[in-house]
């Protein structure tokens, strides 16, 4: 069986350009938000793009968002019944801010109405969603190369797993119902094998 590629990631310099070119444009809170939470949660583009205001708004608190992301659209693997995405307290706290600043711009919040809309008052689709990201790389002077909206989520579950070296609970992070799936972000860097050689006792 052949192995799988490693997945082109964003380093950590790339991540703060991209955040800190859609934080500049002060007027469109909508990219900064798509992209923390892909960035945050690692969802796929279809997900992110399916997403109403009820799945991460709470309808008895709506002045704050859920604990978690409730997913009706997601890559089906014939076992899950539902999916839940947890969602951190900054993430909460981003996606609060952009439900105030939808209400101060005319845009629904209902509980069916879409989470990201386009500059036509539609559902933002998958295709607006790439454009989108490759036009940030540019403005934010990061070289597209092969980086693609889908390496936002591959930036999210490496750095999961790095965060806490639990093969699992990367699986389950990126939800994905086979081991085998999740082997490609528990791959070594070279900064890895450095960090650790400098903790190698030294003979003498």
């Amino acid at each position: 069986m052949a192995s799988k590629r490693i997945p082109v990631i964003m380093t950590p310099e790339q991540v703060d350009a991209l955040l800190a070119a859609t934080t500049r444009w002060h007027g469109d809170l909508r990219d900064y938000v798509l992209f923390t939470l892909a960035l945050q949660t690692g969802l796929r583009c279809h997900e992110l793009a399916a997403l109403n205001c009820g799945d991460v708004f709470q309808a008895e608190q709506p002045f704050y968002p859920r604990g978690v992301c409730e997913l009706r659209v997601y890559k089906r693997t014939g076992h899950h019944a539902a999916q839940s995405v947890p969602l951190r307290e900054h993430v909460r706290a981003v996606l609060a801010r952009f439900r105030m600043w939808k209400r101060r711009n005319g845009q629904s919040v209902a509980p069916g109405a879409p989470l990201f809309v386009s500059q036509f008052g539609t559902r933002l689709s998958e295709r607006m969603m790439r454009h989108r990201f490759g036009q940030w790389l540019d403005w934010a002077g990061i070289p597209r190369g092969q980086l693609t909206f889908h390496s936002l989520r591959h930036t999210a579950c490496t750095q999961f797993y790095r965060a806490c070296r639990d093969p699992r609970a990367t699986q389950a992070f990126a939800r994905h119902a086979a081991w085998t799936s999740t082997v490609i972000y528990t791959h070594v860097s070279t900064g890895d094998v450095a960090a650790i050689l400098e903790r190698v006792p030294v003979s003498r």
